[in-house]
């Protein structure tokens, strides 16, 4: 690792300005040398030079447009309050009216009153009248801004009519069927029609129509007018405050001016042609209306068809968008000054880390494989390369001191198996001759302890390899149970439940054994040596797991926190143990790490006083063409 590696991976790794600069004749070497020399710190602040001025440019260039657009948003997003203050008033004064109306469903009368298609007499009219006035009196004066309610049969065409004043009439008369409103009405799909009256009328009154339906619910047999004041109506518009540019018009489905804030300067004619505007129900779109430019916010009223359209000036919204344009303008070459003199302290802060990091590397090929000390503050890339430097150097170190206690673990090993063989013959013709003392004077438990004891043996110095096959394992465990129960009268209980397709893996010779016997000690001995150790396994992502589970008295919180961080951290800086306790747990785990690595070895789970578990992790490899050692 040189300077190099980092200078040919800068962020124009894929933009060679060397070859570019060199094949433009028209640039001065000087020019060339500056801008590609070898000194990191200069190439730094040519090239993020460029990417500033780049940036700041692309920048001022769209400024405009996106000012434009946010612009835009709010005057949609400002609309969108004015129309939903007007539309919510609107929505909840017609949904109230309209369920007003439709407590006509609710008289016996409706039929007899609307669905009769026979002539009625001066005295059936009267009857006929007095059903009418009662429905039509409970309409008129629930409500402080109903004028006037008519009530129109289609069948008998007979017309009810009354006032808050109390004038109330009654006639059969059918030129309400050539009226321009009962033309619009039918072929409304809304449920309430409305018109609004002239101005020349004292108040104004906006009309409201409903037509009603036959006791089939299909067909229409009546049609309901409300007179409405519209004085009171156009009082709650005007209390929604909007800004000086904004200006709120509500047309009628047929395109009738229902409200404007600024009727006096608008003609019928502007209107006919915003009412022509192809709008989506509910949205924003910039239109030509009275000589101007508007942008026009929409929403549709279902109950009545009512178009409630805002208008926000284009020109009042262009004008501060220029101003801040030219604004933009000033900050950008302030941005650009000092964005080119934090490049320069930016550079220096980059290219030191980086000359002092190739310093480093050059001590580790050198041989020198120390951390690299660095009081960088910064938690980034050179943070990232200085802690996996510092990581790799560390595992370099681990597995030159890992390979070299192999290797001394491995000699020792050979030779302790050396000098068991010297003479294993007369280990095991003594131990012959006692179980033949066994025999003679009946004494059959000293027999098996012997024969167990003679098959353990043969077991540790019989195998030149340091793996067995699982089963190896678990029969030389059985042999040590039968010796431990033959102590303690059979109270041991051992459970194997492995499948056989996992009792051909590998593992470490004599490494159950060490595990189960400490479950013995500390797990079983305080209940007098009585319990049960079951050993199951598994394998999940090619790793071997292995269960051994005991019912003794259990660990502790504390103790087992302190097992586990010691068989986490088995091995310090020397190599060895900090532990004094637990030896052989320990012992067995620094073989595993050492054999098969550090991501491996024991851990501990334990619920005092039910039972503790040993969880044992080793690759999953099968024994390939395994022998049996003389």
């Amino acid at each position: 690792m040189t300077l190099s590696f980092f200078q040919d991976t800068m962020i124009f790794d894929k933009w060679n300005l060397e070859v570019y600069l060199s094949s433009m004749p028209g640039i001065p070497n000087i020019i060339k040398n500056f801008l590609t020399g070898p000194n990191i710190r200069t190439r730094i602040i040519v090239r993020y030079t460029i990417i500033i001025l780049i940036s700041v440019f692309t920048v001022v260039s769209v400024l405009y447009f996106y000012i434009a657009k946010i612009t835009e948003d709010e005057i949609n997003d400002y609309s969108n309050i004015i129309i939903n203050q007007i539309s919510k008033n609107i929505d909840n004064d017609f949904n109230n009216l309209d369920a007003l109306l439709n407590s006509i469903y609710n008289y016996n009368s409706r039929e007899s009153l609307l669905e009769s298609n026979d002539r009625l007499t001066s005295y059936q009219l009267l009857q006929m009248a007095d059903k009418a006035l009662e429905i039509i009196r409970n309409i008129l004066f629930l409500r402080n801004d109903i004028v006037s309610v008519t009530i129109y049969s289609l069948k008998n065409h007979y017309v009810y009519e009354r006032n808050k004043d109390g004038d109330y009439t009654f006639e059969s008369s059918d030129r309400f069927l050539n009226a321009a409103w009962y033309q619009r009405l039918m072929y409304s799909d809304t449920s309430l029609y409305t018109e609004k009256s002239g101005p020349g009328s004292d108040p104004d009154l906006l009309k409201v129509y409903k037509k009603v339906k036959g006791s089939d619910l299909k067909k229409d047999v009546g049609i309901i007018q409300v007179d409405l004041n519209y004085r009171q109506m156009k009082e709650a518009f005007d209390e929604v405050k909007y800004v000086h540019q904004g200006r709120i018009i509500i047309l009628s489905s047929s395109g009738e001016i229902i409200y404007d804030t600024e009727e006096a300067r608008a003609g019928y004619s502007d209107y006919q042609s915003l009412n022509r505007i192809q709008l989506p129900k509910s949205g924003i779109a910039e239109v030509n209306f009275h000589h101007n430019r508007f942008f026009v916010k929409k929403y549709y009223q279902e109950k009545t068809g009512w178009n409630i359209l805002y208008l926000t000036s284009v020109d009042s919204v262009y004008r501060v968008v220029k101003n801040i344009k030219k604004i933009s303008g000033i900050t950008a070459l302030l941005l650009i000054v000092v964005l080119t003199y934090l490049n320069r302290k930016f550079a220096a802060s980059f290219s030191k880390p980086l000359e002092q990091i190739t310093l480093h590397f050059k001590k580790i090929e050198n041989g020198k494989l120390i951390p690299f000390q660095s009081d960088y503050p910064h938690q980034d890339e050179i943070a990232k390369l200085i802690t996996g430097m510092n990581s790799m150097v560390e595992k370099i170190n681990y597995l030159i001191e890992s390979e070299y206690r192999t290797q001394l673990m491995l000699k020792d090993t050979q030779l302790n198996a050396l000098i068991a063989q010297i003479n294993p013959h007369f280990l095991y013709n003594v131990l012959e001759n006692i179980s033949g003392i066994g025999y003679a004077n009946g004494i059959p438990e000293l027999v098996l302890i012997n024969e167990n004891l003679i098959d353990l043996l043969k077991y540790c110095i019989n195998f030149e390899k340091p793996e067995v096959p699982l089963r190896l394992e678990l029969e030389s465990l059985k042999k040590y149970i039968q010796i431990e129960n033959a102590r303690f009268g059979n109270s041991i209980e051992l459970q194997v439940k492995i499948s056989p397709a996992l009792l051909e893996l590998n593992i470490l010779k004599f490494t159950l054994q060490p595990l189960v016997e400490n479950a013995i000690l500390h797990g079983l001995a305080p209940k007098l040596y009585r319990g049960c150790i079951e050993i199951s396994a598994q394998t999940v992502n090619h790793i071997l797991t292995i269960f051994i589970r005991d019912n003794g008295v259990g660990i502790d919180a504390i103790k087992l926190s302190q097992l586990n961080y010691s068989l986490e951290n088995t091995v310090n800086h020397h190599g060895v143990t900090d532990k004094k306790h637990h030896i052989g747990i320990e012992n067995v785990n620094w073989r595993l790490k050492l054999f098969y690595g550090r991501e491996y070895g024991l851990t501990y789970e334990s619920v005092p006083q039910i039972g503790t578990t040993v969880i044992l992790s080793i690759p999953a490899v099968q024994v390939v063409n395994f022998e049996l050692g003389k």
